[in-house]
């Protein structure tokens, strides 16, 4: 994946450096952050189960995500350059997303 150094027939190392687009990264992506579902049971049902108010939810965090990053762990959304953490060393490497999920049940009696 990575160019191979050579030193063949360079004028102060610029072989190295030519411009080329082999290694440019389709950098597109899709991602649901943030979802959030709930349902709040009607009045006839909750007050047979003897309570005001009954509502069930749902929460998720990084869902999904579809990109072209064939397995790189690079985060499109962070910019390094005016953090201060443009290190090129670790550019855009990040850890894998975190998923949340979270499901509850809130009733008023």
């Amino acid at each position: 994946f990575y160019p191979r150094p050579s030193n063949v027939g360079q004028v102060s190392n610029v072989t190295n450096f030519k411009i080329q687009s082999k290694y440019l990264l389709n950098m597109s992506y899709l991602r649901v952050k943030n979802i959030s579902f709930g349902y709040t049971l009607p009045t006839r049902l909750s007050e047979r189960i003897k309570m005001n108010k009954a509502r069930i939810y749902f929460s998720g965090e990084n869902l999904f995500e579809k990109d072209n990053l064939n397995g790189l762990s690079v985060d499109p959304e962070v910019d390094y350059t005016s953090t201060g953490l443009n290190d090129s060393r670790s550019f855009g490497r990040v850890y894998p997303y975190r998923r949340t999920l979270s499901f509850g049940l809130q009733v008023t009696l």
